[in-house]
């Protein structure tokens, strides 16, 4: 027996920042939210979350990392107060 779609990741887009200051680029843009889901049926399985959110620059296509207090804020429907600190690159 086959078992088909094991490790299935989806990427979703979010949404965007207020208007700030590329910490690469220093273009000032509205950077752009992904969240990932994972729904392989090993996560599903042992109840194992690792959905990631993370914002990229339109102009550099920086990644950045957010911080869990934006991500918290943001899921609230608040992205106001974003600022540079927000952001953690990913290399």
């Amino acid at each position: 027996m086959a078992i088909s779609n094991i490790n299935k990741s989806v990427c979703k887009a979010k949404g965007e920042t207020n208007l700030l200051h590329c910490p690469s680029c220093k273009n000032e843009v509205h950077l752009q939210i992904f969240s990932t889901e994972d729904k392989s049926i090993f996560s599903k399985v042992l109840k194992i979350s690792s959905d990631l959110v993370f914002a990229v620059c339109p102009q550099c296509s920086a990644v950045f990392s957010l911080s869990p207090s934006y991500i918290d804020a943001f899921e609230m429907g608040n992205t106001v107060f974003a600022d540079e600190s927000d952001l953690i690159p990913l290399k």
